[in-house]
């Protein structure tokens, strides 16, 4: 991204702290240390509900870190916020990310349009009572 861009991209994540107390976090990789995407709840205005998302820097796709990441953030959602209920948004010809959430135990419920965004698949995570121990 430009400075520019990249400054709006992270007023945007640290104002969505302020604003909804959650947000998405920089995962890192635990052998390099290198930043490799972010991945956590985001619910910004105009989103159809909480979202658990994941957006993969290049060169680290494909390697787990969405679905390691993402377990853990739903683990949040449902153990430490008391969540019911989450989705994630999956833009249609983004195959990876469908995987992502088939992999994560979630189902395809419709389609939600966004004014920007456009159309995306709405995939519903398991409840916290049919995960095992509740909250992963």
């Amino acid at each position: 991204l430009s400075a520019e861009l990249a400054w709006r991209m992270l007023a945007m994540e640290t104002g969505h702290w302020a604003l909804r107390g959650y947000g998405r976090w920089i995962a890192e990789e635990k052998a390099t240390g290198l930043s490799v995407g972010m991945i956590g709840l985001f619910n910004p205005e105009g989103w159809l509900e909480i979202e658990i998302g994941w957006d993969l820097f290049n060169g680290f796709e494909g390697r787990g870190f969405a679905t390691e990441a993402a377990l853990a953030a739903r683990g949040y959602a449902y153990g430490t916020l008391g969540l019911k209920t989450v989705m994630s948004l999956v833009k249609p010809p983004n195959t990876a990310s469908a995987r992502v959430a088939e992999r994560l135990g979630c189902v395809l419920e419709g389609t939600f349009r966004h004014e920007r965004h456009g159309p995306m698949n709405v995939w519903r995570h398991p409840a916290p009572a049919a995960l095992k121990g509740g909250a992963a």
